[in-house]
């Protein structure tokens, strides 16, 4: 235990806990004393003028307020007992600082207790944040969650560490991209554990180009597609890589389009010079993959690349921030090819969700795994990438009642 502690660094909870949070007591789903804590949590970080310098801190403390749990609560009301599964092991990705708090918090609200891998890499929101959940947990009402939050950051290289808080796990939950979650898979389970992984995807944005032409408001629109990609720098896989334009005026529209948002990223993103020029490369690398395909800005910051008849391959390649594929078509048809194993999310503006829900069931795709309003690509959700996570992540007792009893009283005491 010496050795692993040495190669790492707890930046909630300690070393020592690591030999018995496998035995912690589970707790039902959305306990009441995890709401608590993460609703002054978010109270804590919101009333802080510090915390207004990392929108994504912001960002979560408004997802964590108690209103907007108790909303998702709601659809886990069907009568039923949860409990959580014992120790989840996260591995938070290396491209989102962010991320370790809500896979932290979706920990807690299944009922287990939690040890989170943060990123190796020091963000300033990640010790932020950090800081502020220590606090948290040393007060009166919030010590008895202090043994079930540990965040711990190592060296990828520090595989050691890794294999230890695997074989104590009851679940493991992977963020990253496919070779990290190859190399965390080496890390045996032990028996009865599994892994809930979130690995590469790519995401789409559809835009009905009459739709947009005829929109009385498009600088709010466009504002919205800002923050779907430029404000994670396209490092979110819910970020969209391809426009798809469906409609008669595609071309008239993506003048407009484009414009608005070169207009909008000259005035809000803050350039680095190294992105220029990775974008220049990404860009051509495509351009020159696809006779037909046509680089179409001169801008270094939204650099796009059409092209007549794209296939999804070029979407799970690596990508860069500020780099758009386009293509377009008269129906929305077209989007089914791109609906791999790999396909996200699926934004748009001015299309019938109804007539994209059917086209995904109608074509029985993959991919495809949530349908937002443009701007909304970046909302977590309890449900992400198909999986509902609560669900997942505890367990559902099997409950048969004798005849002429009832389970009522003593469910209202569960969640005490």
């Amino acid at each position: 235990m010496s050795l692993l502690a040495d190669k790492s660094a707890c930046l909630i909870g300690l070393p020592e806990y690591w030999d018995h949070v496998n035995a912690l007591p589970v707790r039902t789903i959305f306990h009441s004393s995890v709401l608590d804590f993460l609703d002054d949590l978010s109270r804590s970080i919101l009333s802080d003028i510090e915390a207004h310098k990392y929108p994504d801190v912001v960002a979560f403390a408004i997802w964590c307020r108690r209103s907007a749990l108790t909303k998702q609560q709601a659809q886990y009301a069907d009568g039923s007992i949860y409990l959580g599964r014992g120790l989840a092991f996260h591995v938070s990705p290396a491209n989102v600082p962010i991320m370790f708090a809500y896979t932290l918090a979706i920990g807690l609200l299944a009922g287990n207790a939690n040890i989170v891998r943060l990123p190796s890499r020091v963000f300033p929101q990640v010790d932020y944040l950090c800081g502020r959940i220590v606090a948290l947990l040393t007060l009166r009402a919030h010590i008895a969650l202090a043994n079930h939050v540990i965040c711990v950051r190592y060296d990828r290289e520090a595989f050691d560490v890794t294999r230890f808080l695997s074989e104590l796990c009851d679940v493991r939950v992977i963020w990253g991209g496919d070779s990290s979650v190859r190399q965390i898979r080496e890390a045996p389970l032990r028996p009865g554990a599994f892994d809930v992984v979130f690995p590469n995807r790519y995401s789409i944005a559809v835009i009905q180009s009459e739709a947009w032409l005829n929109c009385a408001d498009k600088k709010r629109h466009i504002r919205d597609f800002y923050n779907d990609t430029y404000l994670s720098d396209h490092a979110s896989c819910s970020s969209p890589r391809l426009v798809l334009w469906v409609g008669e005026r595609i071309e008239v529209a993506r003048v407009s389009f484009w414009s608005l948002l070169e207009e909008l990223v000259a005035e809000r993103y803050e350039p680095v010079p190294a992105k220029a020029v990775s974008n220049l490369e990404v860009s051509y690398s495509i351009a020159a993959r696809y006779s037909n395909a046509t680089l179409c800005s001169k801008n270094s910051l939204v650099t796009r690349v059409w092209c007549d008849d794209i296939d999804a391959d070029v979407l799970e390649r690596d990508f860069a921030g500020g780099v758009f594929l386009e293509t377009g078509a008269p129906t929305l048809d077209a989007l089914a090819r791109f609906l791999r194993r790999g396909c996200q999310t699926i934004s748009y503006f001015g299309v019938s969700v109804d007539r994209l829900t059917t086209l995904l069931c109608e074509t029985g795709a993959r991919g495809g795994d949530r349908v937002v309003p443009m701007g909304r690509t970046l909302d977590f959700s309890l449900t992400w990438d198909g999986y509902d996570t609560i669900r997942t992540l505890s367990r559902k007792l099997d409950v048969i009642m004798a005849p002429g009893t009832t389970g009522e009283e003593s469910r209202g005491e569960l969640a005490r």
